[in-house]
């Protein structure tokens, strides 16, 4: 990783802002000779140093082809970050809280069943 960093940083990052040009990926990997793109990619929001800089993955065709970074994180944009995971965690948990609901309405339904044979013949026949 600290190839890469210093990569990045002799390909335009300038470190006292936390600002760069555009950065391709080609050139990065060039300079380093490693591959940094792909499901183990090593530059990532998740990933530290990477996750202290505001930056953009340059993507064509759903590839990304470079990077470039908008400065270090500051307070609004981290709290924007923050804010849209708890939407989408909350989004899930409503759809999962849902996909519960259902799941338990369904179990009552069963119980309430005279027989144990959920379905017959006369199911089976409705699509011949």
């Amino acid at each position: 990783m600290c190839s890469v960093l210093k990569a990045l940083n002799i390909l335009g990052l300038d470190l006292n802002s936390g600002k760069s040009v555009f950065i391709s990926v080609e050139d990065i990997e060039e300079a380093t000779g490693k591959r940094i793109t792909g499901n183990g990619s090593t530059i990532r929001r998740d990933v530290k140093p990477y996750s202290y800089f505001e930056f953009e993955n340059v993507k064509i065709k759903n590839k990304v082809v470079g990077y470039k970074f908008k400065g270090y994180l500051n307070k609004d944009s981290e709290m924007e970050r923050l804010l849209s995971q708890i939407s989408t965690t909350k989004k899930r948990y409503l759809l999962e809280e849902s996909k519960i609901i259902q799941r338990i309405e369904k179990l009552n339904s069963i119980k309430l069943l005279d027989n144990k044979c959920l379905y017959s013949k006369k199911d089976v026949l409705k699509y011949i």
